[in-house]
């Protein structure tokens, strides 16, 4: 008899190791298993096979809306619109601010139906809303960062293309190697994947997720500080 205590908190992990002792086992014992197996999860977690992949599906919704946020504001530059519309008694801060809300307001109807179409309105949905709220929110500032930068539509694309490998390889690859782990823990994507399977697959509360506000909050606001310093020095 061999009873196996999972610390499923990271359920993808979980999975492997339970697989990897049922491998060891067949390796060991032949094509039988005359082994009597328990495995005990510390959490409680959803049995819907869906929901494994949901969190990576959502993380790539999320971070989707610097595209939209960077490909709004670029037009108006490349279009010469923007110059019009600072004419009125918008400031350029007010227009920003705008943008984000705009690619916030998208992001979040595109979350919703992929909960909604996969069964995913489930687990602690307070912390599901507000880690979704909170990641989009970082990534459309994201998107004015990007506008800032780039001249064009063509540059934006590319530092685009290198952002979203920088945000989504490391963190889906985090389980599988170390390395791919000490890369992820530094970015917010990281923390996004992790506090969405928490919510949505373990039911976490809000008291276990607390480390996850705080750092997707702090990244907000100190990139929303360069990006107004950045702004400042364009204008000046």
């Amino acid at each position: 008899k061999i009873q196996l205590i999972l610390d499923n908190s990271s359920p993808k992990q979980a999975a492997l190791v339970e697989l990897s002792l049922n491998e060891i086992i067949r390796n060991f014992l032949g094509e039988k298993k005359p082994v009597n197996l328990e495995v005990q999860r510390l959490y409680k977690s959803s049995k819907d096979p869906r929901k494994i992949l949901l969190p990576s599906w959502l993380l790539f919704a999320i971070i989707s809306s610097f595209m939209i946020v960077s490909a709004s504001f670029l037009e108006e530059k490349e279009k010469k619109t923007l110059q019009a519309i600072l004419i009125s008694p918008a400031s350029l801060s007010e227009i920003i601010l705008g943008k984000i809300f705009l690619g916030l307001f998208l992001t979040l109807i595109s979350t919703f139906l992929i909960l909604i179409l996969n069964g995913g309105m489930s687990g602690n949905l307070l912390n599901l809303f507000l880690i979704i709220l909170l990641g989009s929110f970082y990534f459309c500032i994201v998107g004015i960062f990007i506008s800032l930068l780039a001249s064009n539509q063509g540059a934006s694309n590319t530092l685009g293309s290198l952002l979203y490998l920088l945000f989504f390889m490391p963190v889906v690859l985090a389980d599988t190697s170390r390395a791919m782990f000490n890369i992820a823990k530094f970015l917010p994507s990281f923390y996004i994947l992790d506090g969405l399977s928490k919510a949505l697959i373990l039911n976490f509360g809000i008291g276990a997720l607390k480390f996850h506000y705080l750092f997707l909050f702090l990244a907000s606001l100190l990139l929303l500080g360069g990006n107004f310093l950045i702004l400042r020095r364009q204008e000046n």
